[in-house]
């Protein structure tokens, strides 16, 4: 029998890769002092704690507006009332016109799996169109995989000076 090799940058990853069991959780308070920007936030994530599970088997994830095809999230551990900002994917853009042949949702999850899709342009990188996959390990994120699946060379920079200072891990 002949292997053949797979590098594993070209494997997608999947959600029934990464399940888990969905046990019933009633919602908690948010705690607003794990994080400065969980205070800002607080009737957003309390909204969304309130609705209950939605990612993760015991997490629900808040989405909210910040202009104009812009989204703002944060992951809410409905077990302890924590509150998690990913500092790189926390606005994610799509511009009209930007036509990628993909979903155009901004967060693609589920309730049972730890698997989440980001995609959009970031303000590190806002003339590009990332899909980026994520593994929640209930800490934090971490990146499995990203893809550029638009790059726009004509548009103008979209970041603001602060945003710009955030490091780049691209």
């Amino acid at each position: 029998m002949v292997g053949v090799a797979v590098n594993a940058a070209e494997i997608t990853p999947a959600f029934e890769a990464y399940q888990v069991q969905t046990p019933l959780i009633c919602p908690r308070l948010v705690d607003t002092s794990t994080n400065p920007l969980a205070h800002r936030f607080r009737t957003v994530l309390r909204h969304a704690a309130d609705k209950g599970q939605n990612f993760a088997g015991k997490c629900a994830i808040a989405k909210w507006g910040c202009g104009t095809d812009c989204i703002e999230w944060a992951i809410i551990d409905l077990e302890t009332g924590k509150v998690f900002f990913d500092q790189h994917h926390f606005d994610l853009m799509w511009i009209v016109g930007w036509e990628t042949g993909v979903d155009d949702g901004y967060l693609i999850f589920r309730p049972n799996s730890t698997l989440l899709i980001a995609q959009g342009a970031t303000n590190e990188h806002p003339k590009k169109v990332y899909r980026d996959f994520l593994r929640w390990t209930g800490n934090g994120l971490e990146l499995l995989k990203s893809e550029v699946i638009y790059e726009d060379k004509n548009s103008v920079s979209a970041a603001t000076p602060s945003q710009a200072m955030l490091p780049d891990r691209r």
